[in-house]
């Protein structure tokens, strides 16, 4: 199987793992490092790496008030040795983009170039043979999993795209994706990635320029993310950044320059730093309350609102975020796990403790780096809870 189909799959699996956990962590059978007096918050997110035999694995914890009030890092940027990760590196996010793709939604939302219930045909009317089935689809079920489009495209497909910008492999996309049957019913929980590339292009369509841009200039540069970026966090060859890895034969092989067609960007291609992610983790902490910095609330808590129900065990899905109730956040659980097939992240926000968590790694084996993930933001809890 291609790295290529393997991540579009593991785009969709990540759902399911963080669906089956549903941001509290005891789902997983295997043990939780034990606790021992007050450490740093890298010293427990060593123990966990090493417990899970991963390359590096970065972890923070942010307060509606404060922003990041903790983070740690530990491992190598590859796993053979050499440099350390730092609190300055780049991690890549997987589906977790997703919500970063919601946002700049709700942000054209609240500037009017779009409508939460605009249809795939009022942004693209040159498409004259959409099938029956997609034509009334809206901008909200794409962001919610909802619109019976399906999941993937095509491996050979895409080939054809591999020369094209970043825009006209989405707007083809758009093209080839309404002429296929629905993969399920309209208003049914099917969680598709190329929904989101669907969504990206009808938001490139009204801001006028690509997807990749407009979150630069709409998302990042107002919320201080300067190192937020699409693709690859780390170069080939690089050892400036984390390297993406893949568990193989017993042992990790770096994945150079880990990537995936431009066309997916919307669905799962972010990078950036943890103090980056934690300034958007506040930000949809800020949304919750009431205080965002980019939309009205209103607009805003439509993407952290369930849309559609039941997504999973206990859970719901709103646009870009697993929802669900939890006793140790007071109630309403935000989450979403992200992989690429050589990266692994998980962001839970627990809005009515005014708290979020957000956990990486750079190395990918099924199953254990969700697992690992899943148990240090078990930790982080705990950490957070008692300051060990």
């Amino acid at each position: 199987m291609s790295h290529v189909r393997l991540s579009a799959l593991l785009l969709a699996a990540t759902l399911a793992a963080s669906l089956n956990a549903c941001g509290d962590g005891t789902a997983l059978t295997e043990p939780v490092p034990p606790l021992g007096p007050a450490a740093s918050l890298s010293s427990i997110v060593d123990s966990v790496r090493l417990s899970y035999n991963l390359p590096a694995m970065g972890a923070a914890i942010v307060t509606l008030e404060d922003g990041i009030v903790a983070i740690g890092v530990a491992g190598t940027r590859r796993a053979a040795g050499g440099p350390s990760v730092t609190t300055e590196d780049l991690w890549h996010l997987g589906s977790n983009t997703k919500a970063i793709t919601s946002l700049l939604a709700a942000v054209a939302v609240s500037q009017n170039r779009i409508e939460w219930t605009t249809t795939i045909p009022q942004v693209f009317p040159e498409l004259t043979n959409i099938r029956a089935e997609h034509r009334d689809v809206t901008l909200r079920e794409l962001l919610s999993h909802q619109s019976g489009l399906p999941g993937s495209i095509t491996p050979g497909v895409l080939g054809g795209w591999k020369d094209l910008t970043a825009v006209a492999q989405r707007d083809s996309a758009v093209a080839w994706l309404v002429r296929q049957p629905p993969t399920g019913s309209r208003g049914t929980f099917v969680y598709s990635n190329v929904g989101y590339s669907v969504a990206g292009a009808m938001l490139e369509r009204v801001f006028g320029t690509s997807f990749e841009a407009a979150t630069a200039a709409h998302v990042f540069a107002p919320l201080g993310m300067t190192d937020a970026g699409f693709g690859p966090q780390a170069a080939a060859g690089s050892t400036t950044q984390p390297a993406a890895h893949y568990w193989e034969n017993g042992s990790w092989r770096v994945l150079e320059a880990k990537n995936d067609p431009p066309v997916i960007a919307p669905a799962g291609a972010a990078h950036l730093s943890l103090a980056s992610w934690g300034r958007l983790l506040r930000e949809v902490l800020q949304v919750e309350a009431g205080t965002s910095t980019l939309v009205p609330a209103a607009i805003g808590r439509e993407t952290t609102t369930p849309v559609i129900a039941p997504a999973g065990p206990g859970a719901s899905y709103g646009m870009g975020w697993g929802i669900s109730d939890r006793s140790w956040a007071n109630g309403k659980v935000l989450f979403h796990d992200g992989s690429n097939g050589a990266n692994y992240s998980r962001a839970v926000l627990a809005p009515l403790r005014r708290v979020a968590f957000l956990v990486t790694t750079n190395g990918y084996a099924d199953p254990r780096s969700p697992q690992a993930v899943h148990a240090l933001h078990a930790r982080l809890i705990t950490y957070h809870n008692t300051g060990k």
